[in-house]
């Protein structure tokens, strides 16, 4: 019987929130708000400290977006590039979530790592590391396009400019601007 409950929850709950929103007819709405260059771990890690490109994301809309998947879809000027699914702050391995009206969320892009000689790689949420060709950055201008994928088929397209410098921050790790 209990078998029986959850199967018929499981199956029900999706679709009755789906017709929910077709009720009220709701919008969801994702914004980036803001980009952050954080450095972040202790010197005493054996993996030393990283510095991490972030982005912030703001569910502006009256309903919640569900299943939002983030992909980096391109990056201008790189060919055979395919695209990769990147990942949420605090959410190893999970490529889908639900933004909250009001809510705030990050989205980790790139990081460097003293470790890896501060060269920047694309954080996907599939594994670590891909090839060099795939999820390294280069010195100078790139550009990024981001795309997000909702349960309800909206999608929201962002193109991001980044300019890694050579130049070194006083933390040792290179200067960026977004």
């Amino acid at each position: 019987m209990g078998v029986l409950i959850l199967v018929v929850t499981t199956v029900a709950v999706p679709f009755i929130q789906d017709l929910i929103e077709k009720i009220n007819n709701k919008k969801t709405d994702l914004k980036i708000i803001d980009k952050l260059y954080i450095l972040q771990g202790y010197k005493e890690n054996k993996n030393g400290r990283n510095k991490y490109f972030r982005l912030m994301i703001k569910n502006k809309g009256e309903t919640t977006a569900f299943d939002v998947e983030p992909y980096l879809e391109k990056i201008e000027g790189r060919k055979n590039f395919i695209p990769l699914p990147l990942r949420w702050t605090h959410l190893k391995g999970e490529i889908r979530r639900n933004i909250h009206p009001d809510q705030e969320v990050y989205l980790d892009l790139f990081s460097f790592s003293k470790k890896d000689e501060a060269v920047p790689h694309i954080l996907t949420s599939i594994r670590k590391r891909n090839s060099e060709d795939l999820d390294n950055l280069n010195d100078g201008e790139n550009i990024l396009e981001i795309k997000m994928y909702q349960k309800n088929g909206k999608t929201i397209d962002e193109k991001i400019k980044v300019y890694i410098k050579e130049k070194k921050s006083d933390d040792g790790f290179p200067e960026v601007d977004m």
